[in-house]
């Protein structure tokens, strides 16, 4: 939502595969989330890329709208 990339290790194929707006690490591998923080830094296009990525991906399928507009035709769908 804020534009910024995620290193994470939840929802691999959300961050990793759909939206591709982050980089994907064990968190318990210290060298893995330092090589994630480290090329993030070094690479600031790819930073605003991944970010940019994450941005576009909750205004269009993410935010509370969208989600809300999914929850009322399952609560239909249940009724």
């Amino acid at each position: 939502m804020c534009g910024l990339p995620v290193i994470t290790n939840v929802s691999t194929e959300i961050v990793g595969e759909q939206v591709c707006c982050g980089t994907i690490v064990d968190y318990d591998d210290l060298n893995a989330i330092k090589e994630a923080v480290t090329s993030l830094r070094d690479d600031p296009l790819l930073c605003q890329r991944l970010g940019n990525n994450g941005r576009r991906a909750f205004l269009q399928k993410y935010n509370w709208g969208t989600m809300e507009q999914k929850l009322f035709e399952i609560y239909e769908n249940l009724l």
